[in-house]
């Protein structure tokens, strides 16, 4: 012990008794902390997993063994790689620093903390940058393209990571190693290197196991790097994640964690017997260690080993941080690299108060967190308690968790009383420390063991104790545990904030609330939208704002219910041409449209979006009650989605969605196998140059700052480019940044687009009559009517432009100078007349049109065919001698993708003159090139003709051998003067093939589809459009399909549908742009309108579009195209009969499916040039490739998902056929089940109802429809016909799944989930009988089908929409709802208690639409759908009544200034339940216009009694099942149940009672009641105050009962009123809503000082604390972290002790001592409350600069000085005086600066200055800085915590100013007052509400400045009386005075009328009633001459009688 102070006998000095009670104090709440912080959450968790609807359940567990087992592999496989890689590095690691020597080994171990010091994420970061696949390393020096994600990723960061904890534990093992081992086989002659690995690690064994162990389960618990690196690899923390956030499913996620535990008790036992085995390696004897470097000198294969095993882990951790270094410190402009400090001032300039605060949240943990872990360890391992091995068990169980798992156990554990911690950083905090607990004490175990127990044996026979051992032995030897402990929790402790934007305002005196009116306006200025919310609080959050709208938002306060101030252009005098200095006094930029926060660029002006305060110039520019705000986003905006690409000649158009955080663009461009970029829109010098062409991606134009965006004057703006001059025929890649005000964001993704180019389309010349000479043969003349002459040169002539279309040159055409070439009959004859030389049989035409401009790609809306009218003919329109006919026409493609337009004549005519008549739209012009005709060729017909049906499934008769021959004969037969084949002679020959087979009696193996004509859009859609059915083909763009189509009815046309697959929201698909025919349908697939660098195609799908029956046969065949897994079980799956057939369908599929999926990667090449991606040739990607998808049809659904993720949901943890096969049946089930559900919810039936019984439906109409027949109701409720398709698509920023008409779009990583639905099944007595197991998808599809269905005028987005989540979610009656998570309902009864008006937002604003379910549906949910579809309308569900009535009526009409929405709701869901709802929608905030107020008036629907905004899900849940068992007596409480309550203790501990005056904001109540307290809901606290028009009594709170006891706590906050008193009143509620009598509590009086928050203040001072760590790198001055925090922590217990400090010279500074707070942003303040300190003696040391051990006493403020300022510049002394040492003293401010508070001053500052005069030293227990308290009335003066002696009879005559005299024995009310006396009146009333007396005097005496504004404030006191004659008096007949109480009420005024009555009068403050003796004569004498009721210096203001009666008649 040589090396260690010695230990002091402390038996003389200190009690050893004491330090024992010490020790075992220590060590019980060490113990409760563990069981209470970890097993208790843990055990909450292990119950949740075990948690079944009627109890106890395995269900949970049987479903992980059947689906998850993968993850369980995966997550083990991970586990053992890592950690034998981890172990074996960090081994390295530990001996390379161990005989590196002493100071290279310092570096080597910082370098280890430093890599466990940082967040995983930046590991992960550093990772991708180095080695992605276009990494720094890989791509950029090796020319690689890696793969770095997947499970090889995941286990290579986890290597990585865990190492330097590894490292560290075997380090400190080493350096306490017995030595003497390694000596002695160093004299024994062996090598360093045999002494290593045969001496040296043998011994580590047990620590190496003991890492594996601890790397293996850190592994398996590991989320965040599979989430990052993962990729597709699952693992089972990633599933928790998604069963907890994906699912809903809390139960599953508790059961995976439940799961974990398992090997956590293997590995435990594992740990302890390895730990025991460290026994024997170490010595703990000092003298037996040495440094290794002295001993080792590593040689040989042993060296090279270790130093490049190690070397490799340093050179890792170099570059990882490396990177992260340089490229925070570097920028790389045009390829030059440069220094530069702006990313950090960038940071600096950021608000950081959330990343501060999580930083101390983080210190706090490691600093805890490491003291609580040794402590553990010392008393586990080193004092061997009892049961010491099963808490060192229970700390280890959370580290084997995902930290998102144990947060899951803490919200299960403390969200209820008494610890309920949700929503607090407390629970953070805990939850952190205790989660690392396991790494903190094992490492305290590793350097516990190496302190010798020889030590605590000689430190006990020195006298010290238990605890001193600990404290001055075990402690000091620990350091290294301690800094592994710190660092490890300070790394998983830091978390990023958040941000929001909210509307604020400093609340204002003597007002009870506020209403704000925002107006949206238009671009022109105008008002679009206005909506008004109402609130008490000093906040708005305003939602469902557009960026970069304009909002107008005004402001005004409200006092009650009768008065506001009125708007700021409302009131008198507002002059809106007025300017001034500040935004309140400028009137001309109220309403200009344009905002007071941006400028026209979107850049910053006069507005800090951090603090709200609007700034200019450097001075407070301040806010004003009118502004105009432009939404503009707070951060940088991601890179454009949804861009358009269209080639056009030489260049492309570009278009691309807009963007809600950006309107300014750049983009760039470079041409697909070229390297640099080049920047669109680039006029100015110097032009964009990439300085990196070797890479993906245009250099430095991502991520830049406003600084660094030097180019801003080239942004685009708008939504289009397009970019000329471009290569024609060539493929451009194409990314884009957008820009807004806080700089650029990242690049988009990579697009394509080809330009077109000027070369001749290949059209087929088979059979071509006018073939090319030097003079095109057969053609006469071809002349035109009409053409675009500017076109053209001057003279050119119709007959000259008319041949320019058959002359062969494709760069001639013929240019009409409109769009209609025919459309109209009467511009028929003006386009291409051709004559031919004669009489040709034609039947086909071709024609080309203009090949640029654009041109080349021009479609066309109409056209016909003109030939001379011949006798005999019939058909077509006859004109000018002319028969017009329309030919079928087709766009076609070359192979070069040229278009071209074949037009084919139903009958062949033999003419010698045809016209061409094509028309376009209006705004463009028909263009042709070329015309071809063409001999009529009858062998495509004479083959159709081979087949008896349209999908040439059977041969016609007569069909010979040798008819067939001939045929093909003729297919195989080249035209001679062409030199062409038939241009479908491959699809000729297949046919003829077909038709050889069918002869020859081979079968077909076609997959034939069935169409159903019944699935249509038509009726009822609610929002959804799909009405197509899949064809069971991909294809890609140019890919020629044919469509056989089979049809009872011949005339019925279709549409044919192309999807994307994984497109874009607004390229899901596309609609061919000709209507497809029964027959024969060639098709050429067109070109996707997805421009992305991904493969182009989808799959197909038809609908009938017109011509066509309720009932018909059609039958569709496919040739050309992939054929792809399809099950079509539509019109089978709603029959249960049919569940076997349905089955084998199944089967079938899913064989289809997996050999298909096991195929797909072979059906793609290995590799791809940039060429073939032109050519739309990629390899394959699961997530882009076409091919990998699959369609499955239902009655209701069709899904559209990648074929291997649908094949994963259905094989996911099942083996057997049979399983999965009854998996695929219960997913359609389930789907099935979720529209039934919402079809239900609105109210439609997919099935006429026989209401009347008669057994049939008829046309008879029927009174309890309304008039309606059945068929007319069931017409008008009908389900749609159509189908919702959940459709694999891409997703854009910020989602996971949205909704369109089309489909609702998903994920990939979502896709397998949609084959995992369970339905909820039902006996056949309607009883539900699978609650557990029932599952329909989770929220997301529930969301988003309410989203497609939400009904206009019943839509509140992303509110109503989840309507249908919550009923699917809580289908089962048993489920909590998503309103019951966390706080839900108390934010609930929050909001209907509040007064508020506006429509609610979000899960609360939700919340109001579910209790209308909750109160008016008193069924099962689960029986919705089949009560809400018989005969019964009664029984229907709320919503669907809502719908129907909606659908009947209408939604309400548009009034100006309220919501059409929330009218709509208010009338049609009284209609719903014939019920006036009014009262309920008004709690909540709607109020009724004049137009609802009509409607329900007129129909007089009684009034819904029931508070029905108090009812939750509980409620319900309660009644149904009181319902079902008859016996509504279990929630009704009894007749005679009474409320108890009473009020709680202050915030300083003191009871409150009747007339207490409470100097807080929150009123305490206890509340209980008598009995059936199990049958209580909740209660309703009543608040009664006085108001303008007498007394009000409002509900202001509703708390449930606290189950857990039979008090319920409340607090009524009030924070906008102050001076008033509050009588509380409470009545509670049972579960039906039935409520008891009313509980009076008594009355209580908040009389606030008015202190303002001191969250964000901070500190400024000359002195310096000695409780502040001082050292050389803290430099001079005050610690801003230190304990002159304590100033504002309100406890005055914890002291700020201060004494002057010194200068960087060391010289004391000068002046006083002073403390300065900074309150971050202006307020008015009228006064400062000092709580002095305790006055003690410390011993003070600054090293190097003072005397130690210099007593230093440090006094509190006496003689002291109190200044403001705005700047910190300018300072203005408000108060001076001296302080009371011995208690709390209250100042207020005045103008003069002295110590008279007489005149209450406010002022408006940031910086408040307390400066102790002539004092060297400070000590301050607290501050507070005091708002404006408003107006106040006493009755009485103040004493001893009361009012008293305010009510008598003068004693003597009492003159208060000259001449005016109060004569002696008047009655006399008086007391103290402060308010402004130019604008105050006071009352006295008598306990009915009536004037006390109706003759008297009032006046108030008070300190009034000359010029006194209407803000002035003053205190003093007022007096009224009633003299002797006054009190017999009879006036009118009646008594002068009244009343057995009085109570006096204050009102302030705004000036007087002309008549002199009060102008804004309103309520400011008031007194409790007191109580008058019987006879007036025993009042009590006052003697005002020797009374304080007026100081010599008060001003008497006496109140006109008539001003006092103006006052209360105005009541």
């Amino acid at each position: 012990m040589n090396n260690r102070k010695p230990i002091k006998k402390r038996a003389s000095l200190y009690d050893a008794h004491f330090y024992n009670i010490l020790d075992y104090f220590i060590l019980a709440i060490l113990v409760a902390g563990v069981l209470i912080f970890i097993l208790y959450p843990l055990l909450c968790m292990v119950k949740q997993s075990f948690a079944g609807t009627e109890g106890f359940s395995t269900e949970v567990y049987k479903s992980i063994f059947s689906d998850n087992l993968v993850l369980v592999k995966n997550s083990v496989f991970v586990g053992n790689l890592s950690a034998f890689f981890s172990t074996i590095a960090g081994l390295l690691v530990a001996i390379c620093v161990w005989v590196a020597g002493k100071k290279m080994g310092k570096v080597l171990e910082t370098i280890l903390l430093i890599s466990m010091v940082s967040p995983p994420f930046i590991a992960s970061l550093a990772y991708i940058q180095l080695f992605g696949r276009n990494g720094l390393i890989t791509k950029g020096i090796l020319g690689l393209s890696l793969n770095p994600y997947g499970w090889l990723g995941v286990v290579i960061m986890q290597t990585l990571f865990f190492a330097s904890l590894n490292a560290l534990m075997i380090l400190g093992m080493l350096k306490k190693m017995d030595m003497s081992l390694v000596r002695a086989s160093f004299d024994l002659g062996a090598s360093s290197g045999y002494t290593l690995w045969r001496i040296v690690v043998p011994l580590l064994r047990p620590i190496l196991l003991s890492c594996y162990l601890l790397s293996f389960i850190r592994s398996i618990a590991d989320f965040g790097t599979p989430v990052v690196i993962g990729g597709r690899f699952e693992t089972v923390s990633t599933e928790i994640y998604m069963q907890v956030i994906g699912y809903s499913r809390l139960d599953k996620s508790a059961a995976l964690n439940v799961l974990l535990l398992v090997p956590t008790i293997i590995v435990f036992v594992l740990y302890r017997y390895l730990m025991k085995k460290n026994e024997k390696v170490i010595d703990g004897n000092s003298n037996k260690t040495i440094e290794a470097g002295n001993t080792f000198r590593l040689r040989g294969m042993s060296a090279i080993v270790v130093w490049l095993g190690a070397g490799f882990f340093f050179v890792m951790m170099a570059l990882e941080y490396g990177s992260i270094f340089l490229n925070s410190f570097s920028r790389n402009l045009r390829g030059k690299i440069t220094f530069t400090t702006m990313y950090l001032k960038a940071l600096l300039e950021r608000d950081m108060d959330t990343f501060v605060r999580s930083v101390e949240y983080a210190l706090i943990v490691a600093i805890v967190g490491s003291v609580i872990g040794m402590l553990l360890s010392y008393y586990i391992e080193r004092r061997k308690i009892k049961l010491g091995g099963v808490l060192d068990f229970i700390i280890t169980l959370p580290y084997m968790l995902p930290g998102s798992c144990f947060g899951i156990g803490y919200i299960l554990a403390f969200n209820h009383s008494p610890l309920k911690f949700t929503g607090t950083a407390a629970i953070v905090v805990l939850n952190m420390i205790y989660k690392q607990m396991s790494i903190t004490t094992k490492a305290s175990f590793s350097s516990l063991q190496q302190i010798s127990i020889e030590l605590d044996a000689a430190a006990r026979d020195l006298g010290a104790n238990k605890f001193l051992v600990m404290k001055d032995v075990i402690l000091p030897n620990m350091k290294q545990a301690f800094a592994t402990g710190f660092i490890n929790n300070f790394t998983s402790g830091t978390a990023v904030g958040n941000e929001h934007f909210v509307i604020g305002w400093d609340h204002e005196p003597n007002v009870t609330g506020y209403e704000i009116k925002i107006e949206e306006l238009n671009d022109n200025g105008t008002v679009s939208r206005i909506d008004t919310y109402r609130t008490s609080e000093n906040t708005l959050r305003v939602e469902g704002v557009n960026g970069y709208q304009i909002y107008r938002m005004s402001i005004q306060s409200l006092s009650g219910d009768d008065w506001k101030s009125g708007y700021k252009d409302e009131q008198e005098g507002y002059d809106k041409t007025a300017s001034g200095d500040t935004n309140l006094l400028n009137n001309s930029n109220d309403k200009d449209g344009i905002p007071d926060n941006v400028d026209a660029d979107y850049n910053t002006q006069g507005w800090n979006s951090a603090s709200g305060v609007l700034v200019k110039d450097n001075k407070i520019y301040g806010a004003d009650s009118i502004v105009e705000l432009q939404v503009i986003p707070e951060t940088r905006p991601e890179g454009p989605e949804g861009i358009t690409v269209k080639g056009v000649y030489k260049g492309l158009a570009v278009s691309w969605k807009s963007h809600k955080k950006a309107k300014d663009y750049d983009l760039y461009y470079r041409k697909v196998g070229t390297g640099a970029w080049t920047k669109a829109n680039d006029p100015n010098e110097p032009k964009y140059e990439d300085s990196n062409p070797t890479n993906d991606i245009p250099d430095n134009v991502a991520e830049l700052t406003p600084e660094q965006k030097t180019d801003k004057d080239e942004l685009i703006r708008g939504t289009s480019y397009n970019i000329n001059n471009l290569e024609e025929g060539a493929t451009y890649e194409i990314k884009m940044t957008a820009t807004n005000h806080h700089g650029t964001g990242g690049l988009s993704k990579t697009y394509l687009g080809t330009t077109t180019k000027l070369i001749n389309p290949i059209v087929p010349n088979y059979k071509l009559i006018n073939t090319p000479n030097d003079k095109t043969n057969h053609i006469v003349s071809a002349k035109v009517k009409h053409y675009r002459k500017e076109e053209y040169p001057e003279g050119t002539t119709p007959e000259e432009i008319g041949m320019m279309t058959v002359d062969n040159d494709y760069s001639t055409y013929w240019m009409n100078d409109s769009w209609d070439g025919g459309y109209n009959w009467g511009a028929l004859g003006i386009t291409p007349h051709i004559t031919l030389d004669k009489e040709y049989t034609i039947d086909t035409i071709r024609f080309t049109t203009r090949r640029d401009s654009g041109y080349e790609n021009q479609g066309f809306s109409d056209i016909k065919i003109g030939i001379p009218v011949k006798d005999g003919e019939t058909g077509g329109t006859i004109k000018n001698g002319y028969r017009y006919i329309y030919p079928s026409v087709k766009a076609e493609l070359d192979k070069n993708k040229n278009k071209y337009y074949t037009l084919v004549l139903n009958e062949p005519v033999t003419t010698s003159e045809i016209i061409i008549a094509p028309s376009t739209w209006p705004g463009d012009s028909p263009t042709i090139s070329e015309i071809k005709l063409y001999h009529y060729d009858s062998l495509k017909s004479d083959v159709a003709n081979l087949f008896k049906d349209d999908l040439m499934l059977e041969l016609s008769e007569g069909v010979t051998q040798e008819k067939i021959d001939e045929l093909i004969n003729r297919a195989k037969t080249i035209d001679p003067e062409s030199m062409e084949y038939h241009p479908d002679q491959d699809q000729l020959l297949k046919d003829l093939q077909r038709a050889q087979d069918l002869l020859n009696d081979i079968n077909l193996s076609d997959n034939i589809k069935i169409l159903d004509s019944g699935i249509r859009n038509q009726g009822q859609t609610i929002g959804q459009s799909n009405n197509y059915q899949a064809l069971g083909v991909a294809v890609k763009p140019g890919d020629k399909v044919n469509i056989y189509i089979g049809s009872s009815r011949k005339d019925t046309k279709f549409n044919l549908a192309i999807t994307q697959h994984n497109g874009e929201s607004s390229t899901g698909y596309q609609v061919y742009n000709q209507k497809l025919s029964v027959g024969k349908n060639e098709i050429v697939i067109p070109e996707s309108k997805f421009n992305m660098d991904y493969e182009k195609g989808g799959n197909l799908y038809l609908s009938f579009d017109s011509n066509y029956d309720e009932v018909q046969n059609v039958q569709v065949r496919v040739s050309g195209g992939t054929e792809i897994p399809h099950l079509n079980v539509n019109n089978l799956i709603d029959e249960a009969a049919n569940e076997q057939k349905v089955k084998e369908l199944i089967r079938e599929y899913i064989k289809n499916l997996k050999s298909y999926v096991a195929t797909l990667p072979s059906r793609y090449p290995s590799q791809v040039s940039a060429e073939d991606k032109i050519n739309n040739i990629y390899r394959y990607d699961a997530e882009t490739s076409i091919l990998n998808t699959t369609d499955i049809e239902g009655e209701r659904i069709t899904l559209s998902l990648p074929a291997d993720q649908v094949l994963k949901g259905i094989q996911g943890g099942l083996s057997s056929e049979e399983e999965q096969v009854q998996r695929v049946y219960d997913t359609l089930l389930a789907w099935e089940q979720i529209m039934k559900i919402s079809y239900a919810q609105q109210g439609l039936l997919e099935n006429p109802v026989d209401f009347d019984g008669d057994g049939k439906i008829t046309n008879n109409k029927l009174e309890k429809l309304g008039g309606k027949s059945e068929n007319e109701y069931f017409n008008a409720n009908r389900a749609p016909r159509n189908r919702i398709n959940i459709k694999y698509q891409r997703m854009f920023t910020g989602a996971f799944m949205y909704a369109s008409s089309h489909h609702v779009g998903i994920g990939y990583g979502s896709s397998a989930g949609m084959m995992t639905g369970v339905p909820f099944k039902l006996d056949e007595n309607g009883k539900l009988i699978n609650s557990e197991d029932g599952q329909l998808f989770g929220w997301g599809i529930g969301h988003e089908i309410g989203h497609v269905h939400d009904r206009p005028g019943l839509t509140y987005a992303e509110v109503t929409n989840n309507i249908l989540a919550l009923m699917t979610q809580t289908y089962n009656d048993e489920n909590s709802s998503r309103i019951e998570d966390g706080n839900g309902y108390e934010d609930v009864y929050d909001r209907v208690t509040s007064q508020s008006v506006g429509v609610p937002k979000g899960r609360t604003g939700l919340a109001m639409f579910w209790q209308l379910h909750l109160a008016y549906d008193d069924t099962y949910t689960y029986n919705m759908i089949k009560t809400n579809s018989d005969g019964d309308l009664d029984n229907d569900t709320f919503y669907s009544k809502l719908y129907r009535i909606t659908r009947e009526k209408g939604i309400a009409p548009s009034e100006t200034g309220y919501d059409q929405t929330a009218q709509t709701y208010i009338m049609r869901a009284s209609d719903a339940v014939k019920k006036d709802l009014r009262p309920f929608f008004k709690a909540w905030g709607l109020v009724a216009s004049p137009k609802t107020d009509e409607y329900l008036n007129k129909m007089d629907y009684p009034v819904e009694t029931r508070d029905i905004q108090y009812i939750n899900d509980e409620a319900r849940r309660k009644k149904l099942d009181a319902i079902s068992k008859n016996d509504m007596s279990s929630i009704t409480m009894a007749d005679d149940v009474a409320v108890s309550a009473s009020f709680g203790t202050d915030d300083k501990g003191n009871q409150v009672t009747e007339k207490t005056y409470l100097n807080q904001k929150s009123v305490p109540l206890n509340i209980s009641v008598n009995k059936d307290n199990d049958k209580i809901l909740g209660y309703e606290i009543i608040r009664k105050e006085a108001a303008a028009t007498g007394f009000k009594e409002v509900p202001v709170g509703f708390v449930e009962r606290n189950k857990e006891s039979n008090i319920t706590e409340y607090k009524d906050v009030i924070d906008s009123v102050n001076n008033r008193t509050f009588t509380y009143k409470v009545k509670a509620y049972d579960y039906s809503l039935n409520k008891s009598s009313e509980f009076e509590l008594g009355t209580v009086k908040v009389t606030h000082d008015g202190s303002l928050a001191k969250k964000d203040w901070t500190f400024d001072t000359n002195t310096i604390s000695p409780d502040d760590t001082v050292h050389e790198n803290t430099g001079h001055g005050h610690n801003e972290d230190g304990s002159i925090n304590n100033i504002k922590d309100n406890d005055a217990s914890t002291v700020y002790n201060g004494a002057i400090g010194t200068d960087n010279t060391g010289q004391t500074l000068s002046g006083d001592p002073y403390v300065t707070i900074n309150m971050g942003t202006s307020k008015q303040v009228v006064g400062l409350k000092y709580t002095p300190g305790n006055t003690t003696a410390k011993k003070f040391s600054f090293k190097r600069l003072f005397t130690k051990n210099k007593e230093v006493t440090y006094d509190s403020i006496s003689d002291y000085e109190v200044l403001v300022s705005s700047d910190n510049k300018k300072w203005t002394k408000v108060h001076s005086g001296k302080f009371d040492t011995t208690k709390e003293n209250t100042i207020y401010f005045n103008e003069s600066g002295n110590d008279s508070n007489k005149q209450l001053w406010s002022t408006n500052a940031q910086y408040v200055k307390l400066v102790a005069k002539g004092a060297k030293t400070i000590s301050i227990g607290e501050l507070e800085l005091l708002g404006q308290p408003g107006d106040n009335i006493e009755i009485g003066s103040y004493n001893n915590g009361k009012y008293t002696n305010g009510i008598g009879r003068l004693k003597s005559d009492y003159t208060y100013a000259k001449d005016k005299t109060i004569p002696a024995g008047s009655i006399l009310i008086t007391g103290e007052y402060r308010g402004d006396p130019a604008f105050n009146v006071p009352l006295v009333l008598n306990e009915k509400d009536g004037n006390y007396a109706l003759q008297s005097q009032v006046i108030l005496l008070a300190e009034l400045p000359e010029d006194a504004q209407l803000g002035e404030v003053a205190q003093g006191s007022w007096i009224y009386w009633i003299t002797p004659e006054q009190e017999k008096a009879i006036i009118n007949g009646e008594q002068n005075i009244k009343g057995s109480q009085v109570k006096a009420e204050l009102y302030r005024y705004n000036k007087l009328d002309s008549t002199g009555a009060p102008v804004g009068q309103r309520l400011v403050s008031d007194t409790f009633l007191y109580e008058l003796p019987s006879d007036l004569s025993k009042l009590p004498t006052i003697d005002l001459a020797t009374s304080k009721a007026r100081s010599s210096a008060a001003k008497v203001m006496e109140i006109d009688q008539n001003t006092v009666k103006k006052a209360f008649e105005n009541r």
